[in-house]
Protein backbone atom coordinates (compact mmCIF):
# COMPACT_ATOMS: atom_id res chain seq x y z
CA UNK A 1 0.00 0.00 0.00
CA UNK A 2 1.33 3.42 -0.96
CA UNK A 3 2.03 5.70 2.01
CA UNK A 4 0.95 9.21 1.14
CA UNK A 5 2.78 12.17 2.67
CA UNK A 6 0.89 14.05 5.37
CA UNK A 7 1.98 17.46 4.13
CA UNK A 8 3.64 18.69 0.93
CA UNK A 9 6.33 20.96 2.41
CA UNK A 10 9.00 20.41 5.06
CA UNK A 11 9.62 23.86 6.48
CA UNK A 12 13.13 23.92 7.94
CA UNK A 13 13.34 20.12 8.21
CA UNK A 14 15.60 18.05 5.96
CA UNK A 15 14.04 15.83 3.30
CA UNK A 16 14.82 12.14 3.79
CA UNK A 17 14.34 9.07 1.60
CA UNK A 18 10.79 8.80 2.95
CA UNK A 19 10.03 12.22 1.42
CA UNK A 20 11.19 11.29 -2.08
CA UNK A 21 7.71 11.76 -3.57
CA UNK A 22 7.47 15.42 -2.49
CA UNK A 23 11.11 16.31 -3.12
CA UNK A 24 10.77 18.28 -6.34
CA UNK A 25 12.67 20.91 -8.29
CA UNK A 26 16.14 19.36 -8.04
CA UNK A 27 16.00 16.74 -10.78
CA UNK A 28 18.76 18.31 -12.86
CA UNK A 29 21.14 18.54 -9.91
CA UNK A 30 20.41 14.93 -8.92
CA UNK A 31 21.20 13.70 -12.45
CA UNK A 32 24.46 15.67 -12.48
CA UNK A 33 25.56 14.27 -9.11
CA UNK A 34 24.67 10.68 -10.06
CA UNK A 35 26.57 10.99 -13.35
CA UNK A 36 29.63 12.29 -11.51
CA UNK A 37 29.55 9.39 -9.06
CA UNK A 38 29.70 6.93 -11.95
CA UNK A 39 32.39 8.89 -13.80
CA UNK A 40 34.89 9.44 -10.99
CA UNK A 41 35.93 7.68 -7.76
CA UNK A 42 35.36 10.82 -5.66
CA UNK A 43 33.02 13.82 -5.95
CA UNK A 44 32.81 16.90 -3.75
CA UNK A 45 29.43 18.59 -3.30
CA UNK A 46 29.44 21.95 -1.52
CA UNK A 47 27.09 24.86 -0.96
CA UNK A 48 25.92 27.42 1.58
CA UNK A 49 24.33 26.33 4.83
CA UNK A 50 20.65 25.63 4.30
CA UNK A 51 20.87 25.41 0.51
CA UNK A 52 19.61 21.84 0.72
CA UNK A 53 22.66 19.58 0.27
CA UNK A 54 21.49 16.95 2.74
CA UNK A 55 17.99 16.94 1.24
CA UNK A 56 19.35 16.50 -2.29
CA UNK A 57 21.52 13.60 -1.17
CA UNK A 58 18.98 11.80 1.03
CA UNK A 59 15.76 12.32 -0.93
CA UNK A 60 17.30 12.62 -4.40
CA UNK A 61 20.66 10.96 -5.03
CA UNK A 62 20.50 7.91 -2.74
CA UNK A 63 17.01 6.71 -3.83
CA UNK A 64 17.83 7.23 -7.51
CA UNK A 65 21.05 5.21 -7.22
CA UNK A 66 19.34 2.31 -5.47
CA UNK A 67 16.13 2.22 -7.52
CA UNK A 68 17.38 2.97 -11.02
CA UNK A 69 20.92 1.63 -11.06
CA UNK A 70 20.98 -1.27 -8.59
CA UNK A 71 23.82 0.38 -6.72
CA UNK A 72 24.41 -0.05 -2.99
CA UNK A 73 24.15 3.54 -1.71
CA UNK A 74 25.23 4.41 1.83
CA UNK A 75 24.41 7.79 3.39
CA UNK A 76 26.35 8.78 6.52
CA UNK A 77 26.53 12.04 8.48
CA UNK A 78 27.17 11.16 12.16
CA UNK A 79 30.76 11.88 13.16
CA UNK A 80 30.65 11.52 16.93
CA UNK A 81 31.05 8.50 19.22
CA UNK A 82 31.85 5.17 17.55
CA UNK A 83 31.29 6.68 14.12
CA UNK A 84 33.72 4.49 12.14
CA UNK A 85 32.12 1.27 13.36
CA UNK A 86 28.70 2.75 12.52
CA UNK A 87 29.89 3.66 9.01
CA UNK A 88 31.23 0.17 8.37
CA UNK A 89 28.01 -1.33 9.69
CA UNK A 90 25.93 0.73 7.25
CA UNK A 91 28.16 -0.37 4.36
CA UNK A 92 27.65 -4.06 5.17
CA UNK A 93 24.06 -3.90 6.47
CA UNK A 94 22.77 -6.11 3.66
CA UNK A 95 25.19 -8.90 4.70
CA UNK A 96 24.03 -9.21 8.27
CA UNK A 97 25.65 -8.27 11.55
CA UNK A 98 29.14 -9.71 12.17
CA UNK A 99 29.55 -11.04 8.65
CA UNK A 100 32.81 -9.11 8.19
CA UNK A 101 35.64 -8.40 10.58
CA UNK A 102 34.97 -4.89 11.90
CA UNK A 103 38.66 -4.33 12.63
CA UNK A 104 39.54 -4.25 8.91
CA UNK A 105 40.77 -0.86 7.61
CA UNK A 106 38.00 1.04 5.87
CA UNK A 107 39.40 0.55 2.35
CA UNK A 108 39.67 -3.22 2.78
CA UNK A 109 36.25 -3.37 4.43
CA UNK A 110 34.54 -1.56 1.52
CA UNK A 111 36.38 -3.75 -1.01
CA UNK A 112 35.18 -6.90 0.77
CA UNK A 113 31.55 -5.70 0.77
CA UNK A 114 31.71 -4.84 -2.96
CA UNK A 115 33.31 -8.19 -3.82
CA UNK A 116 30.73 -10.18 -1.85
CA UNK A 117 27.65 -8.32 -3.13
CA UNK A 118 28.93 -7.84 -6.67
CA UNK A 119 27.54 -4.32 -6.65
CA UNK A 120 29.11 -0.90 -6.89
CA UNK A 121 29.06 0.84 -3.50
CA UNK A 122 28.50 4.61 -3.38
CA UNK A 123 29.43 6.04 0.01
CA UNK A 124 27.99 9.50 0.68
CA UNK A 125 29.85 11.21 3.53
CA UNK A 126 27.73 14.24 4.34
CA UNK A 127 28.51 17.12 6.70
CA UNK A 128 32.15 16.19 6.18
CA UNK A 129 33.29 19.41 7.83
CA UNK A 130 32.27 17.84 11.14
CA UNK A 131 34.67 14.95 10.56
CA UNK A 132 37.48 17.39 9.76
CA UNK A 133 36.69 19.49 12.84
CA UNK A 134 36.24 16.63 15.30
CA UNK A 135 39.17 14.50 14.14
CA UNK A 136 42.22 16.66 13.38
CA UNK A 137 44.32 13.56 12.73
CA UNK A 138 42.81 10.17 12.03
CA UNK A 139 43.78 6.97 10.22
CA UNK A 140 40.56 7.32 8.23
CA UNK A 141 42.24 10.00 6.09
CA UNK A 142 44.68 7.43 4.71
CA UNK A 143 42.10 4.61 4.51
CA UNK A 144 39.73 6.79 2.49
CA UNK A 145 42.58 7.88 0.24
CA UNK A 146 43.58 4.24 -0.44
CA UNK A 147 39.98 3.32 -1.24
CA UNK A 148 39.82 6.15 -3.78
CA UNK A 149 43.20 5.28 -5.36
CA UNK A 150 42.77 1.48 -5.56
CA UNK A 151 41.17 0.52 -8.91
CA UNK A 152 40.17 -2.87 -7.44
CA UNK A 153 37.81 -1.21 -4.94
CA UNK A 154 34.42 -1.06 -6.70
CA UNK A 155 33.29 2.04 -4.87
CA UNK A 156 32.66 5.72 -5.42
CA UNK A 157 32.67 8.40 -2.73
CA UNK A 158 30.96 11.75 -2.25
CA UNK A 159 32.01 14.35 0.29
CA UNK A 160 29.29 16.85 1.22
CA UNK A 161 30.66 20.00 2.84
CA UNK A 162 29.62 23.56 3.65
CA UNK A 163 30.92 26.22 1.33
CA UNK A 164 32.61 28.17 4.12
CA UNK A 165 34.61 25.05 5.08
CA UNK A 166 35.64 24.03 1.58
CA UNK A 167 39.28 25.05 2.12
CA UNK A 168 39.62 22.61 5.04
CA UNK A 169 39.60 19.74 2.49
CA UNK A 170 43.16 20.75 1.64
CA UNK A 171 44.40 18.36 4.33
CA UNK A 172 43.34 15.44 2.07
CA UNK A 173 44.72 16.93 -1.13
CA UNK A 174 48.17 15.38 -0.83
CA UNK A 175 46.72 11.90 -0.18
CA UNK A 176 43.79 11.74 -2.61
CA UNK A 177 44.70 12.06 -6.30
CA UNK A 178 42.67 14.67 -8.19
CA UNK A 179 40.62 15.38 -5.07
CA UNK A 180 39.11 18.49 -6.65
CA UNK A 181 38.67 16.94 -10.10
CA UNK A 182 34.90 16.49 -9.65
CA UNK A 183 33.66 19.47 -7.66
CA UNK A 184 29.99 20.44 -7.79
CA UNK A 185 28.40 23.50 -6.18
CA UNK A 186 24.74 23.35 -5.18
CA UNK A 187 23.11 26.75 -5.53
CA UNK A 188 19.67 28.23 -4.99
CA UNK A 189 16.68 27.18 -7.09
CA UNK A 190 16.08 28.88 -10.41
CA UNK A 191 12.55 30.09 -11.21
CA UNK A 192 11.36 26.95 -12.99
CA UNK A 193 12.80 24.66 -10.34
CA UNK A 194 11.18 26.75 -7.60
CA UNK A 195 7.85 26.58 -9.42
CA UNK A 196 8.15 22.78 -9.56
CA UNK A 197 9.06 22.64 -5.85
CA UNK A 198 5.85 24.56 -5.09
CA UNK A 199 3.32 22.89 -7.37
CA UNK A 200 4.42 19.27 -7.84
CA UNK A 201 4.31 18.14 -4.15
CA UNK A 202 0.62 19.10 -4.02
CA UNK A 203 -0.15 16.43 -6.62
CA UNK A 204 1.46 13.68 -4.50
CA UNK A 205 -1.01 13.87 -1.63
CA UNK A 206 -3.76 11.32 -1.07
CA UNK A 207 -6.23 14.10 -1.90
CA UNK A 208 -4.33 16.23 -4.42
CA UNK A 209 -4.41 19.97 -3.77
CA UNK A 210 -3.90 22.98 -6.02
CA UNK A 211 -2.27 26.38 -5.80
CA UNK A 212 -3.37 29.74 -7.14
CA UNK A 213 -0.94 30.61 -10.01
CA UNK A 214 -0.97 34.21 -8.74
CA UNK A 215 0.43 32.99 -5.41
CA UNK A 216 3.35 31.31 -7.19
CA UNK A 217 4.15 34.36 -9.28
CA UNK A 218 3.79 36.75 -6.34
CA UNK A 219 6.23 34.67 -4.34
CA UNK A 220 8.75 34.41 -7.16
CA UNK A 221 8.50 38.11 -8.00
CA UNK A 222 11.59 39.19 -9.90
CA UNK A 223 13.91 36.77 -8.07
CA UNK A 224 16.26 34.73 -10.23
CA UNK A 225 17.67 32.62 -7.37
CA UNK A 226 15.28 31.36 -4.69
CA UNK A 227 16.64 29.84 -1.44
CA UNK A 228 15.07 26.42 -1.01
CA UNK A 229 14.73 26.85 2.75
CA UNK A 230 12.80 30.10 2.32
CA UNK A 231 10.42 28.45 -0.15
CA UNK A 232 9.81 25.55 2.22
CA UNK A 233 9.18 27.79 5.26
CA UNK A 234 6.85 30.12 3.36
CA UNK A 235 4.72 27.44 1.73
CA UNK A 236 4.64 25.26 4.82
CA UNK A 237 3.04 28.28 6.55
CA UNK A 238 0.59 28.89 3.69
CA UNK A 239 -0.30 25.19 3.77
CA UNK A 240 -0.98 25.46 7.48
CA UNK A 241 -3.37 28.34 6.80
CA UNK A 242 -5.25 26.91 3.82
CA UNK A 243 -5.19 23.13 4.38
CA UNK A 244 -8.56 23.24 6.11
CA UNK A 245 -10.36 23.98 2.84
CA UNK A 246 -12.26 21.39 0.87
CA UNK A 247 -10.84 20.95 -1.69
CA UNK A 248 -7.49 22.33 -0.57
CA UNK A 249 -6.29 25.31 -2.59
CA UNK A 250 -3.42 27.58 -1.60
CA UNK A 251 -4.41 31.22 -2.13
CA UNK A 252 -2.44 34.37 -2.84
CA UNK A 253 -4.36 36.10 -0.05
CA UNK A 254 -2.85 33.69 2.46
CA UNK A 255 0.63 34.81 1.40
CA UNK A 256 -0.12 38.53 1.45
CA UNK A 257 -2.71 39.05 4.17
CA UNK A 258 -1.32 37.15 7.09
CA UNK A 259 1.82 37.70 9.12
CA UNK A 260 5.10 37.23 7.24
CA UNK A 261 5.84 33.46 7.18
CA UNK A 262 9.47 33.98 8.19
CA UNK A 263 8.35 36.15 11.13
CA UNK A 264 5.84 33.46 12.05
CA UNK A 265 8.51 30.76 11.87
CA UNK A 266 10.89 32.67 14.15
CA UNK A 267 8.15 33.62 16.63
CA UNK A 268 6.73 30.10 16.83
CA UNK A 269 10.14 28.46 17.20
CA UNK A 270 11.57 30.68 19.94
CA UNK A 271 10.55 29.27 23.36
CA UNK A 272 8.26 31.49 25.42
CA UNK A 273 10.68 32.43 28.15
CA UNK A 274 9.91 35.03 30.77
CA UNK A 275 12.11 37.20 32.98
CA UNK A 276 15.86 36.62 32.81
CA UNK A 277 15.72 33.92 30.13
CA UNK A 278 13.76 36.17 27.79
CA UNK A 279 16.27 39.00 28.30
CA UNK A 280 19.17 36.63 27.58
CA UNK A 281 17.41 35.38 24.44
CA UNK A 282 16.91 38.91 23.12
CA UNK A 283 20.48 39.86 23.93
CA UNK A 284 22.17 36.88 22.26
CA UNK A 285 20.01 37.15 19.14
CA UNK A 286 20.82 40.86 18.84
CA UNK A 287 24.53 39.97 19.05
CA UNK A 288 24.22 37.15 16.50
CA UNK A 289 22.00 39.02 14.00
CA UNK A 290 23.49 42.52 13.72
CA UNK A 291 22.49 44.62 10.74
CA UNK A 292 25.70 44.10 8.79
CA UNK A 293 27.00 41.98 5.94
CA UNK A 294 28.92 39.27 7.81
CA UNK A 295 27.17 37.13 10.39
CA UNK A 296 29.28 36.56 13.52
CA UNK A 297 29.94 33.18 15.11
CA UNK A 298 30.22 33.60 18.89
CA UNK A 299 30.72 31.17 21.75
CA UNK A 300 28.73 31.07 24.98
CA UNK A 301 31.66 32.80 26.74
CA UNK A 302 31.66 35.62 24.20
CA UNK A 303 27.89 35.98 24.64
CA UNK A 304 28.13 36.07 28.46
CA UNK A 305 29.54 39.49 29.40
CA UNK A 306 27.68 39.36 32.71
CA UNK A 307 29.14 36.02 33.73
CA UNK A 308 25.83 34.17 33.26
CA UNK A 309 27.40 31.49 31.09
CA UNK A 310 25.27 28.56 32.32
CA UNK A 311 22.02 30.42 31.61
CA UNK A 312 23.31 31.61 28.23
CA UNK A 313 24.38 28.08 27.27
CA UNK A 314 20.92 26.73 28.13
CA UNK A 315 19.22 29.41 26.01
CA UNK A 316 21.63 28.87 23.11
CA UNK A 317 21.07 25.11 23.10
CA UNK A 318 17.29 25.59 23.07
CA UNK A 319 17.56 28.02 20.14
CA UNK A 320 19.77 25.54 18.28
CA UNK A 321 17.23 22.73 18.88
CA UNK A 322 14.57 25.07 17.43
CA UNK A 323 16.65 25.68 14.26
CA UNK A 324 16.99 29.40 15.03
CA UNK A 325 20.73 28.96 15.61
CA UNK A 326 23.34 26.41 14.62
CA UNK A 327 26.67 25.64 16.23
CA UNK A 328 29.99 24.17 15.18
CA UNK A 329 32.24 21.71 16.94
CA UNK A 330 34.11 24.54 18.70
CA UNK A 331 30.85 25.62 20.33
CA UNK A 332 30.39 28.84 18.34
CA UNK A 333 26.84 29.83 17.40
CA UNK A 334 25.36 31.72 14.47
CA UNK A 335 21.93 32.26 12.89
CA UNK A 336 20.75 29.01 11.27
CA UNK A 337 20.31 30.54 7.83
CA UNK A 338 20.73 34.02 6.42
CA UNK A 339 17.08 34.10 5.23
CA UNK A 340 16.09 34.21 8.92
CA UNK A 341 18.29 37.16 9.89
CA UNK A 342 15.82 39.95 9.20
CA UNK A 343 13.00 38.04 10.89
CA UNK A 344 15.20 37.51 13.95
CA UNK A 345 16.00 41.23 14.08
CA UNK A 346 12.30 42.11 13.78
CA UNK A 347 11.50 39.69 16.61
CA UNK A 348 14.11 41.34 18.84
CA UNK A 349 12.74 44.81 18.02
CA UNK A 350 9.18 43.74 18.90
CA UNK A 351 10.36 42.25 22.17
CA UNK A 352 12.20 45.44 23.06
CA UNK A 353 9.11 47.49 22.20
CA UNK A 354 6.90 45.25 24.38
CA UNK A 355 9.30 45.69 27.26
CA UNK A 356 9.48 49.46 26.75
CA UNK A 357 5.69 49.77 27.05
CA UNK A 358 6.00 48.29 30.52
CA UNK A 359 9.13 50.22 31.56
CA UNK A 360 8.99 51.22 35.19
CA UNK A 361 6.57 48.46 36.11
CA UNK A 362 9.16 46.63 38.21
CA UNK A 363 9.36 49.64 40.51
CA UNK A 364 5.61 50.00 41.02
CA UNK A 365 3.80 49.04 44.21
CA UNK A 366 1.26 46.24 44.21
CA UNK A 367 -1.58 48.77 44.30
CA UNK A 368 -0.14 50.58 41.27
CA UNK A 369 0.21 47.28 39.44
CA UNK A 370 -3.38 46.43 40.35
CA UNK A 371 -4.58 49.76 38.92
CA UNK A 372 -2.59 49.06 35.73
CA UNK A 373 -4.17 45.63 35.54
CA UNK A 374 -7.68 46.98 36.01
CA UNK A 375 -7.09 49.60 33.33
CA UNK A 376 -5.90 46.91 30.92
CA UNK A 377 -8.94 44.77 31.64
CA UNK A 378 -11.26 47.73 31.09
CA UNK A 379 -9.57 48.42 27.77
CA UNK A 380 -9.92 44.74 26.94
CA UNK A 381 -13.70 44.87 27.49
CA UNK A 382 -13.93 47.85 25.14
CA UNK A 383 -11.74 46.29 22.49
CA UNK A 384 -13.62 43.00 22.66
CA UNK A 385 -16.66 44.85 21.39
CA UNK A 386 -14.70 46.47 18.59
CA UNK A 387 -14.71 45.18 15.03
CA UNK A 388 -11.17 46.51 14.53
CA UNK A 389 -9.13 43.33 14.03
CA UNK A 390 -5.79 45.15 14.02
CA UNK A 391 -6.60 46.87 17.33
CA UNK A 392 -7.65 43.58 18.91
CA UNK A 393 -4.43 41.95 17.71
CA UNK A 394 -2.45 44.78 19.30
CA UNK A 395 -4.43 44.33 22.52
CA UNK A 396 -3.72 40.61 22.55
CA UNK A 397 -0.03 41.45 22.27
CA UNK A 398 -0.25 43.93 25.17
CA UNK A 399 -2.16 41.51 27.38
CA UNK A 400 0.29 38.72 26.59
CA UNK A 401 3.24 40.97 27.43
CA UNK A 402 1.61 41.93 30.74
CA UNK A 403 0.89 38.29 31.49
CA UNK A 404 4.59 37.54 31.12
CA UNK A 405 5.44 40.47 33.38
CA UNK A 406 3.08 39.25 36.08
CA UNK A 407 4.29 35.64 35.73
CA UNK A 408 7.11 35.97 38.25
CA UNK A 409 5.32 38.46 40.52
CA UNK A 410 1.80 37.06 40.78
CA UNK A 411 0.96 33.85 38.91
CA UNK A 412 -2.81 34.24 39.49
CA UNK A 413 -2.91 37.68 37.89
CA UNK A 414 -0.55 36.62 35.13
CA UNK A 415 -2.68 33.61 34.28
CA UNK A 416 -5.81 35.75 34.26
CA UNK A 417 -4.22 38.17 31.79
CA UNK A 418 -2.96 35.28 29.67
CA UNK A 419 -6.48 33.88 29.43
CA UNK A 420 -7.77 37.32 28.46
CA UNK A 421 -5.16 37.49 25.69
CA UNK A 422 -6.28 34.11 24.39
CA UNK A 423 -9.89 35.30 24.56
CA UNK A 424 -9.06 38.26 22.33
CA UNK A 425 -7.40 35.88 19.89
CA UNK A 426 -10.23 33.36 19.93
CA UNK A 427 -12.80 36.06 19.21
CA UNK A 428 -11.06 37.22 16.05
CA UNK A 429 -12.44 36.02 12.69
CA UNK A 430 -10.97 32.82 11.28
CA UNK A 431 -8.64 32.15 14.19
CA UNK A 432 -7.78 28.49 14.61
CA UNK A 433 -7.46 27.90 18.35
CA UNK A 434 -4.64 25.56 19.31
CA UNK A 435 -6.06 22.49 21.09
CA UNK A 436 -3.57 23.09 23.90
CA UNK A 437 -5.07 26.54 24.44
CA UNK A 438 -8.51 25.01 24.72
CA UNK A 439 -7.45 22.25 27.08
CA UNK A 440 -5.37 24.43 29.43
CA UNK A 441 -7.89 27.23 29.62
CA UNK A 442 -10.60 24.62 30.17
CA UNK A 443 -8.69 23.29 33.16
CA UNK A 444 -8.04 26.79 34.46
CA UNK A 445 -11.71 27.71 34.23
CA UNK A 446 -12.89 24.51 35.93
CA UNK A 447 -10.44 24.98 38.79
CA UNK A 448 -11.48 28.57 39.34
CA UNK A 449 -15.23 28.07 39.03
CA UNK A 450 -15.39 30.17 35.86
CA UNK A 451 -17.47 27.78 33.84
CA UNK A 452 -21.11 27.42 32.85
CA UNK A 453 -22.82 24.03 32.86
CA UNK A 454 -25.97 22.80 31.11
CA UNK A 455 -28.11 19.71 31.56
CA UNK A 456 -26.95 18.56 28.13
CA UNK A 457 -23.61 19.26 26.47
CA UNK A 458 -22.60 19.33 22.84
CA UNK A 459 -19.28 19.13 21.04
CA UNK A 460 -18.45 18.47 17.39
CA UNK A 461 -19.76 14.98 16.65
CA UNK A 462 -20.98 14.17 20.15
CA UNK A 463 -23.71 14.89 22.73
CA UNK A 464 -23.74 14.17 26.47
CA UNK A 465 -26.94 13.90 28.54
CA UNK A 466 -28.21 12.28 31.73
CA UNK A 467 -30.08 9.09 30.93
CA UNK A 468 -33.15 7.65 32.65
CA UNK A 469 -30.93 5.54 34.93
CA UNK A 470 -29.11 8.62 36.21
CA UNK A 471 -25.91 7.69 34.36
CA UNK A 472 -24.34 10.06 31.82
CA UNK A 473 -24.58 8.86 28.23
CA UNK A 474 -22.12 10.23 25.67
CA UNK A 475 -23.43 9.81 22.13
CA UNK A 476 -21.45 9.93 18.91
CA UNK A 477 -23.49 11.59 16.18
CA UNK A 478 -23.36 11.74 12.43
CA UNK A 479 -25.68 12.69 9.59
CA UNK A 480 -27.52 9.38 9.88
CA UNK A 481 -28.16 9.30 13.62
CA UNK A 482 -26.05 8.33 16.61
CA UNK A 483 -24.99 5.66 19.10
CA UNK A 484 -23.84 5.52 22.71
CA UNK A 485 -20.05 5.79 22.98
CA UNK A 486 -19.49 6.04 26.72
CA UNK A 487 -21.65 5.54 29.83
CA UNK A 488 -20.37 7.31 32.95
CA UNK A 489 -21.71 6.50 36.42
CA UNK A 490 -21.30 9.42 38.83
CA UNK A 491 -22.16 9.35 42.56
CA UNK A 492 -24.91 11.85 43.36
CA UNK A 493 -27.26 13.83 41.17
CA UNK A 494 -25.80 15.42 38.04
CA UNK A 495 -26.61 19.13 37.82
CA UNK A 496 -24.49 20.15 34.81
CA UNK A 497 -22.32 18.92 31.93
CA UNK A 498 -19.72 20.59 29.71
CA UNK A 499 -17.35 19.29 27.05
CA UNK A 500 -13.82 20.63 26.63
CA UNK A 501 -13.60 22.46 23.27
CA UNK A 502 -12.17 19.54 21.31
CA UNK A 503 -14.65 17.12 22.90
CA UNK A 504 -12.15 14.73 24.47
CA UNK A 505 -13.00 15.61 28.09
CA UNK A 506 -16.30 15.98 29.90
CA UNK A 507 -16.72 18.07 33.06
CA UNK A 508 -19.57 16.97 35.38
CA UNK A 509 -21.02 19.02 38.22
CA UNK A 510 -23.05 17.26 40.89
CA UNK A 511 -25.75 18.75 43.09
CA UNK A 512 -23.31 19.08 46.00
CA UNK A 513 -21.19 21.47 43.90
CA UNK A 514 -18.36 19.01 43.29
CA UNK A 515 -16.78 19.00 39.80
CA UNK A 516 -15.28 15.89 38.23
CA UNK A 517 -13.71 15.45 34.79
CA UNK A 518 -13.51 12.35 32.58
CA UNK A 519 -10.99 11.69 29.82
CA UNK A 520 -13.37 10.15 27.29
CA UNK A 521 -10.71 8.56 25.10
CA UNK A 522 -9.60 6.32 27.99
CA UNK A 523 -12.85 6.37 29.99
CA UNK A 524 -10.95 7.45 33.11
CA UNK A 525 -11.60 10.14 35.68
CA UNK A 526 -8.76 12.64 35.90
CA UNK A 527 -7.86 14.97 38.81
CA UNK A 528 -8.66 18.52 37.84
CA UNK A 529 -9.16 21.02 40.63
CA UNK A 530 -10.78 20.63 44.01
CA UNK A 531 -9.38 19.32 47.27
CA UNK A 532 -6.87 16.53 46.95
CA UNK A 533 -6.29 17.01 43.22
CA UNK A 534 -3.50 18.59 41.21
CA UNK A 535 -3.89 22.20 40.05
CA UNK A 536 -2.22 23.59 36.97
CA UNK A 537 1.52 22.98 37.25
CA UNK A 538 4.11 25.70 36.73
CA UNK A 539 5.00 24.24 33.33
CA UNK A 540 1.34 24.29 32.30
CA UNK A 541 0.98 27.90 33.43
CA UNK A 542 4.06 28.72 31.36
CA UNK A 543 2.39 27.00 28.43
CA UNK A 544 -0.63 29.27 28.83
CA UNK A 545 1.71 32.26 28.76
CA UNK A 546 3.35 30.91 25.60
CA UNK A 547 0.01 30.36 23.95
CA UNK A 548 -1.10 33.84 25.02
CA UNK A 549 1.88 35.27 23.19
CA UNK A 550 1.02 33.12 20.20
CA UNK A 551 -2.41 34.78 20.19
CA UNK A 552 -0.87 37.70 18.30
CA UNK A 553 -0.28 35.38 15.33
CA UNK A 554 -3.85 35.75 14.12
CA UNK A 555 -5.55 35.54 10.76
CA UNK A 556 -7.42 38.32 9.07
CA UNK A 557 -11.08 37.76 8.07
CA UNK A 558 -11.43 35.73 4.94
CA UNK A 559 -13.97 36.44 2.27
CA UNK A 560 -13.77 33.11 0.48
CA UNK A 561 -17.16 31.44 0.39
CA UNK A 562 -15.58 28.01 0.01
CA UNK A 563 -14.10 27.74 3.50
CA UNK A 564 -15.13 24.80 5.66
CA UNK A 565 -17.98 25.33 8.11
CA UNK A 566 -16.46 26.05 11.54
CA UNK A 567 -17.51 24.11 14.61
CA UNK A 568 -19.23 25.67 17.62
CA UNK A 569 -17.09 25.91 20.73
CA UNK A 570 -19.49 26.17 23.74
CA UNK A 571 -16.70 26.70 26.23
CA UNK A 572 -15.17 29.73 24.51
CA UNK A 573 -18.60 31.25 24.01
CA UNK A 574 -19.66 30.70 27.62
CA UNK A 575 -16.36 31.47 29.32
CA UNK A 576 -15.55 34.68 27.51
CA UNK A 577 -19.05 36.04 27.01
CA UNK A 578 -18.90 35.93 23.23
CA UNK A 579 -21.92 36.18 21.02
CA UNK A 580 -23.70 32.89 20.40
CA UNK A 581 -21.94 32.33 17.12
CA UNK A 582 -19.57 29.86 15.59
CA UNK A 583 -16.00 29.83 16.81
CA UNK A 584 -13.50 28.04 14.62
CA UNK A 585 -11.44 25.66 16.75
CA UNK A 586 -9.48 24.34 13.78
CA UNK A 587 -10.86 20.82 14.20
CA UNK A 588 -13.34 18.74 12.27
Amino acid sequence: MTAFPSRPYKGVETFTAADQSIFCGRHAEVRTIVASLYAAPITILYGRTGVGKSSVLQAGVVPVLEENYGTRAVYFNRWEGEWLAALKSKCSSSLGEGYLDGSLPFDKYVKAVADITGRLIVVVLDQFEEYLDRHATHAFDGELARAVRDPDVRASFLLGIREDRFASLDRLNAKVPRLFGRTLRLGDLDRESARAAITEPLTKLESPASVDPKLVEDFLGDQTAIPAIKLQIVFDRVWEIDSGRTPVRLLAESYHTYDDPLDYFVTSRIPSWAGVDREICIRVLEDLAPDRVHRPMLTADELSPDGDRADVRRVLDALADSKILRSNVQGAYTIYHDVLERAVRRWCQKQRQAVSTLVGAEGKTDSELERSRRQLLEEFEELRKSADVAARRAEARELAACALLFADRDAKRGLDLAVKAIAVGASLPENRADSRVADLVFRYAVQNGRIQFERTARAPGRIAAVGSSGAIEVWLTDAGGGWIWRTIHVPGLVSGLLFSPEGSRLAVRTSDGHIRVWELRTDEEIPIGGEGTTPLSTSEIREVYRLARAAVQLKEPEESASRAEPSYDPFLAAEFGMEASYVDTGRE
